[in-house]
């Protein structure tokens, strides 16, 4: 197969490229000789990586960038598969098939598998493997992913009455503060699942917090120039979350839980990019010396 223009395209990985795959999985094997973890909580997450290489192609940012997606298995804090992508390929794409491959990767201890992911995990092909434990070795998988924020779930979000909105706490010294955040269940199920009379059923909780900070009389922005989906509920404007599961705790539980993803995963993107050089980014090395009463400067520019 070759590329398409205008079409995300994933090429089989070569013979070293699985090799390298291969000792990834026995590095990994070597940590099951501390004491074993039997639960693995995998965090799916792409990144663009922006460059200014001639063949690379553009992400939906609008630059040129590659798109590694990466899981990370926060319990043993290890990069446990990445994948190299194309900058044009969405972060959903395949995304089943990458988490079959980094289960293979997991160490023999490991009985029980949670998935977490942003939105571009919201592919129901993933997640009806996880609910119908199609695993031979794992079975059933819980996840909590982000779901598309869409026009029939906010029309969702606008039933729930206010009784039924719950405050979401941190843990401060010991003590519980409120962080401004409210959660609540919803009734909710996606168009694509009225259709299938094999859809499972999940769960979906709803997120909000209230923007409180006015914007100047004719600068307020519309809601689709805003980095985050908002709606109005009662003469206020909200943050608006979604989120879908197949597990059965609290929704306080589960929230605080989804939101342990951000941190430690995305550091190995930041290791990926800056330790390791694989942001792509152009680095510009200044030297200054006098000289003849003037300043001069050399710059010497790396194109990764």
């Amino acid at each position: 197969m070759i590329r398409n223009s205008g079409k995300a395209f994933i090429p089989e990985a070569t013979g070293n490229l699985k090799a390298l795959m291969s000792i990834n999985k026995g590095l990994i094997g070597f940590e099951a000789i501390r004491p074993s973890e039997e639960i693995a909580t995998l965090d799916m997450d792409a990144t663009i990586s922006e460059t200014s290489k001639r063949g690379a192609l553009y992400s939906y940012e609008g630059e040129k960038a590659y798109q590694p997606l990466n899981t990370y298995w926060h319990e043993r804090d290890i990069l446990l598969h990445t994948e190299f992508r194309d900058g044009n390929v969405p972060a959903g794409y395949e995304q089943r098939r990458v988490l079959e491959e980094a289960l293979k990767c997991l160490s023999q201890g490991v009985r029980k598998v949670r998935l977490r992911s942003d939105s571009a995990g919201y592919q129901h092909d993933l997640l009806r493997y996880c609910e119908a434990g199609d695993n031979k070795r794992f079975g059933r998988i819980e996840f909590v992913i982000s779901c598309d924020v869409t026009k029939a779930f906010r029309e969702a979000v606008m039933e729930v009455v206010e009784e039924d909105w719950h405050p979401i706490y941190k843990e401060v010294n010991g003590e519980l503060r409120e962080t401004g955040r409210e959660y609540a269940e919803i009734c909710f199920v996606p168009n694509r699942l009225c259709h299938s009379k094999s859809a499972q059923g999940y769960r979906y909780l709803a997120t909000r917090r209230e923007m409180k900070d006015r914007e100047l009389p004719g600068m307020e922005k519309k809601e689709e120039e805003l980095p985050f989906p908002t709606m109005m509920i009662k003469n206020s404007r909200y943050k608006i979350f979604g989120y879908v599961t197949n597990m059965d705790w609290s929704g306080d539980k589960l929230i605080k839980w989804v939101y342990g993803r951000c941190g430690k995963s995305e550091q190995a993107h930041d290791a990926v990019k800056n330790d390791f050089a694989g942001g792509g980014h152009r680095v510009i090395l200044v030297k200054m010396r006098h000289g003849g009463g003037h300043d001069r400067c050399w710059h010497i520019t790396l194109t990764f």
